[in-house]
């Protein structure tokens, strides 16, 4: 994750969403 929160799915919120 660059910037934001992963979630439980691996998901990431904010900057950085194609990493997950």
């Amino acid at each position: 994750t660059i910037s934001g929160s992963e979630t439980e799915d691996g998901e990431t919120t904010g900057s950085d969403e194609l990493e997950g």
